[in-house]
């Protein structure tokens, strides 16, 4: 006799059992877990590590693997302020992270009053006229953005809630600089995003990072506005050619998976753990980008600073894409290969690991590229990728503050 409490057979394909599990999990994940946590310092990546799992092809069994493997690393939901956020002070709350949960409540409100389509939601928010949410898109490595982009893939309510509330209490005074970006007119000429990014690494007043380690991004936020340090930062930002802001977005993208692969030292393979989020980032500017029908530019402004803080963060290593095409992939290597790693090999609980690669095959999928162009530096990273580094090697960085001009 079977046991006749055991659980009923799941029905459907797999593909639809996969996708009823991630619906569950990400609702699981909305109501129970905060946006951030340790300190309010570390962002809840849950969703992207499942996202990424489910556009890769994972089962339902993977996805719940997943979840319980990583979920012991979150904080629960906390009421972290007694107060709740309203139409009357969002705006004035904004950059408060002790409000992340009032926060989310007040998205999840809005949510219902306009039925659960997240879409008008977050037109609402990110396309006012201050541009403040936007802007914040930007703000810390980038996540809001990330995280706005599962919620356009997966058509998902809770993950639209749970962006705009990283863009708010992530937001930074430096990313005014956006908006900025966007009053002016487009005049830089540089084509090539490397290029501009090169003109940085003899710049002395850049070298200012203390240290290389999780805060190194934080330290360079904390330098943007500063009288030595911001004319760089806009001369950057403004260099590039962005007249077509979709042909700029393109161009950006293909060079952050250049910076991931291609910026380690010649004698030791690391990838660093800040230029993938440049990648990252990059993939999910371009998912979003229908969002921003009008605001194309300021959408490319937010992702072009993103860009630049992180190698200025990272100390400004030199790009030499010859590195990549020394790599040699092994005999019959695929997206498949690649894509079984991901999944199904031992870094598959890693979320960084599997965004970056599902963001190589998305964008292998979505471009025309020349030979393995995406395909080689995503073996690189699938099968040469043992841990991250935070920032280049000493004897690649730029020049530093107390280094001759």
């Amino acid at each position: 006799m079977g046991n006749s409490s055991s659980a009923p057979a799941p029905t459907g394909t797999r593909q639809e059992q996969a996708q009823t599990k991630l619906t569950q999990l990400i609702r699981a994940n909305h109501a129970t877990y905060a946006v951030l946590y340790h300190d309010r310092r570390f962002h809840n990546h849950l969703p992207h590590l499942l996202g990424s799992a489910y556009l890769l092809g994972a089962s339902a069994g993977q996805l719940a693997e997943l979840y319980e493997a990583k979920t012991s690393d979150l904080e629960q939901w906390r009421e972290d302020n007694p107060d709740e956020v309203t139409a009357d002070d969002w705006v004035d709350l904004c950059g408060r992270r002790e409000y992340q949960r009032g926060f989310r409540d007040y998205f999840d409100e809005e949510m219902m009053e306009y039925n659960y389509d997240w879409r008008r939601v977050v037109a609402k928010y990110l396309l006012a006229e201050d541009g403040r949410l936007l802007n914040a898109l930007a703000a810390d490595v980038a996540h809001p953005l990330i995280h706005l982009a599962y919620a356009v893939e997966l058509d998902s309510a809770e993950l639209a809630v749970e962006a705009l509330t990283l863009a708010a209490v992530c937001y930074s005074p430096y990313t005014s600089l956006v908006g900025d970006f966007v009053a002016a007119a487009p005049t830089g000429t540089e084509r090539d995003p490397l290029a501009v990014l090169s003109t940085l690494r003899t710049v002395p007043e850049l070298g200012f990072t203390a240290t290389l380690n999780v805060d190194a991004a934080t330290d360079t936020y904390a330098r943007v506005l500063d009288d030595d340090v911001l004319p760089h930062i806009e001369r950057a930002l403004h260099a590039l050619d962005t007249v077509d802001a979709s042909d700029a977005l393109e161009r950006i993208t293909r060079a952050c998976a250049t910076l991931l692969t291609a910026t380690h030292p010649d004698d030791r393979v690391v990838f660093d753990f800040y230029l993938l989020h440049a990648l990252t980032a990059a993939h999910a500017a371009q998912v979003v980008l229908p969002l921003f029908a009008g605001h194309e530019r300021a959408l490319v402004g937010a992702l072009w600073l993103h860009v630049i803080l992180l190698y200025v963060a990272v100390q400004r290593p030199s790009v030499r894409p010859e590195r990549d095409s020394r790599y040699v992939m092994p005999a019959g290597e695929s997206w498949e290969t690649v894509t079984e790693l991901a999944l199904s090999g031992p870094q598959r609980q890693d979320v960084h690991y599997v965004k970056a690669l599902r963001a190589l095959r998305w964008m292998d999928g979505i471009y025309s590229p020349q030979e393995h162009e995406f395909l080689r530096p995503a073996s690189k990273f699938a099968r040469e990728k043992v841990e991250f580094a935070f920032g280049a090697a000493k004897a690649d960085r730029g020049v530093q503050l107390d280094a001759a001009p």
